[in-house]
C-alpha cells in the first residue's frame, strides 16, 4: 500500500535479540553482525518503499547493552550497520543516532560528533520534545545543532531529520487546539533551521485515558467500538495536511518576529 501511493518507509531495528548477547542491546561482533544483517532483511521484506534506516532508537537512553551507552558503543553498531546495508543497498540512506531528550542533548551529540559519527550517516536523527513548553524553545537549539554539523561535517554534511516529534492531548499537557497549533509552528521553525524531515510521533492514540501521556501523542485518535469515533481524526491531523498542501515544496527565505511573539516563517 505505501508503494502504490508512493510513500517510503523508514526502517527502525529494535531492541534486542534472545540468540544474542542475553537478550540485551547487541554489543558482541556477532550480535552487531545480526543487527546489520536483520536492518538490511528489513530492507528486502517490503520492496518498493524506500532503503532509509534508521541504526536503533535513542541508544543513550535504551541501549543497555554490555558494552553501556556511550557515543563509541553506538559507533560500533551504527559502523558495522552502515557498511552491510550499503553493500546490499548502495543507495540507502543511514540515519543515526536517534538520542532522545527533552531539546537538543548536545553532550552527548556532541562527543558523537568528535568520534566521527558524522562519517557514517546521511543524516543526524534526534527526538527533541520540549512537551508542554512551546516550540519557539527549539529555535536556539536547532540553530546551533545546523551550525555545529555545518562546521564538522566536511564538504558534504550530513541532513538532520527530526524521527520523533510531538506534544500529547494527555491531561494537563496540550489541548488539541494547541496540538495542532505547535505542530504548524514547529514544522515552520524546523525547516527553517536546516531540518530536512520531521516525522509526527505518533499516527493514532494507544489509549483512550487521557491521562496516559505516552499514548496520546496521535494525530488520530486510538480504535473505538463507538462508531464512527474510531480512529477519528484530531485537529491536528487537518493541520498537517494543510500545512503540506500549502508548504509545498516552498524554501526557506526569513525568519522575523510577530507582534505576539511567534515565530513566523
Amino acid at each position: 500500500k505505501l508503494a502504490a501511493e508512493g510513500m517510503t518507509a523508514l526502517r527502525l531495528p529494535v531492541y534486542s535479540n534472545p540468540n544474542y548477547d542475553g537478550g540485551r542491546t547487541p554489543s558482541s561482533q556477532a550480535g552487531l553482525t545480526a543487527y546489520a544483517n536483520f536492518a538490511a532483511n528489513a530492507i528486502a521484506a517490503f520492496p518498493g518503499t524506500g532503503s532509509d534506516v534508521e541504526v536503533y532508537n535513542e541508544f543513550e537512553h535504551r541501549g543497555f547493552s554490555e558494552c553501556g551507552t556511550t557515543p563509541a558503543c553506538y559507533l560500533d553498531m551504527l559502523k558495522t550497520t552502515a557498511a552491510t546495508v550499503k553493500a546490499s543497498y548502495p543507495d540507502a540512506k543511514i540515519i543515526g543516532p536517534g538520542v532522545a531528550g527533552m531539546g537538543v542533548k548536545f553532550d552527548w551529540l556532541e562527543g558523537f560528533i568528535a568520534a566521527g559519527g558524522l562519517e557514517y550517516v546521511d543524516a543526524v536523527s534526534l527526538h527533541p520534545y520540549v512537551h508542554p513548553e512551546a516550540p519557539e524553545v527549539l529555535v536556539d537549539d536547532l540553530a546551533r545543532l545546523d551550525a555545529l554539523i555545518t562546521a564538522s561535517g566536511g564538504e558534504s554534511p550530513p541532513e538532520i531529520w527530526l524521527t520523533e516529534m510531538g506534544w500529547p492531548t494527555a491531561n494537563g499537557w496540550a489541548t488539541e487546539e494547541q496540538q495542532a497549533d505547535y505542530l504548524v509552528r514547529m514544522a515552520a521553525i524546523a525547516f527553517g533551521s536546516g531540518v530536512d524531515r520531521i516525522y509526527w510521533y505518533e499516527l493514532a492514540n494507544s489509549s483512550p485515558f487521557l491521562n496516559a501521556v505516552e499514548a496520546n501523542f496521535g494525530l488520530f485518535y486510538g480504535p473505538s467500538s463507538l462508531l464512527p469515533e474510531t480512529q477519528a481524526p484530531k485537529r491536528a491531523a487537518v493541520a498537517q495536511a494543510v500545512l503540506a498542501r500549502m508548504v509545498g515544496d516552498a524554501t526557506f527565505v526569513a525568519r522575523s518576529p510577530s507582534p505576539d511573539g511567534i515565530v513566523d516563517m
